[in-house]
C-alpha cells in the first residue's frame, strides 16, 4: 500500500520540529513510506492541507498527518494495521482530552469513496471554521457530535489505540510500553521539545498531571 507521511510544523516549533523529525524518518523508512515536512502555521495547516491530502491521494492510497509533538513508539507497526474495516476513509482517534472529543494531531485518510465523502464534508465546513483555533479538529468533533456520515466512512478509535498521552489525568489513554505512539500535548511548545527531547534520549515519559 504506497504511503505517504505528511509531517506538519511551523515557525514557532522549529525546535520541537528537530527533535521529532528523526523519529519520524526512521518509522517511514521502516515500512517503505515516503515522508513530507510541511512548515506552515497551524490553524492554517489544519484547514488548507485538505488540497494538499486530496492530491497526495492520487498517487498514494494513503496519506499520514502527524504532528511534531507525536513520536512512534512501535516501530514494527504499519499504518495498515489500523485500517478496520478496510473500506474506512479516516482513521482518528475519539476521547474527551482537553475539551475535544477528537484528538488530530495523527490522521489516516485513505483514498476510496468513505475517504471522498469526509473530504468533501470537512471543505463543506471550511468557511465556518476558518478562524477556529483548532480548524480540522473540530470540524471532526462537530460531524462525531452530529453523526452525519455513514458509520463506516471515520472510525473513531481510542486515543491509547493511535496516540496514548503523557497525562496522568487521562489514564484511560496513557501511554505504555508497547502503545503505538505517543502525543506529547498540551503544552507550550518549548516544554513540549524538552519532553520530546527527553524521550528520544532516554526512553523514559516527563509526565503531566
Amino acid at each position: 500500500m504506497k504511503t505517504l507521511i505528511l509531517k506538519t510544523h511551523s515557525p514557532e516549533n522549529a525546535r520541537l520540529y528537530q527533535a521529532s523529525i528523526s523519529n519520524h524518518v526512521q518509522y517511514a523508512e521502516r515500512h517503505g513510506y515516503d515522508l513530507l515536512t510541511l512548515n506552515r502555521p497551524y490553524s492554517e495547516v489544519m484547514l488548507s492541507c485538505l488540497d494538499l491530502i486530496k492530491n497526495a491521494l492520487k498517487e498514494y492510497d494513503m496519506v499520514v498527518t502527524v504532528g511534531s509533538d507525536v513520536l512512534f513508539t512501535r516501530m514494527e507497526t504499519p499504518m495498515s494495521f489500523f485500517l478496520f474495516p478496510e473500506d474506512v476513509g479516516v482513521v482518528i482517534s475519539d476521547e474527551d482530552i482537553g475539551g475535544s472529543a477528537v484528538n488530530a494531531d495523527l490522521i489516516i485518510w485513505r483514498d476510496n469513496a468513505a475517504g471522498e465523502r469526509v473530504m468533501a464534508r470537512l471543505q463543506a465546513m471550511h468557511a465556518d471554521l476558518k478562524d477556529h483555533p483548532w480548524g480540522i479538529q473540530q470540524a471532526f468533533n462537530l460531524i462525531r457530535a452530529k453523526n452525519e456520515l455513514p458509520n463506516s466512512d471515520i472510525r473513531f478509535t481510542p486515543c491509547r489505540c493511535l496516540q496514548s498521552t503523557h497525562v496522568k489525568g487521562f489514564p484511560r489513554s496513557m501511554w505504555k510500553p508497547g502503545d503505538f505512539a505517543i502525543h506529547f500535548l498540551g503544552m507550550s511548545n518549548e516544554t513540549k521539545y524538552l519532553a520530546v527531547s527527553h524521550f528520544m534520549g532516554t526512553g523514559e515519559v516527563l509526565w503531566r498531571d
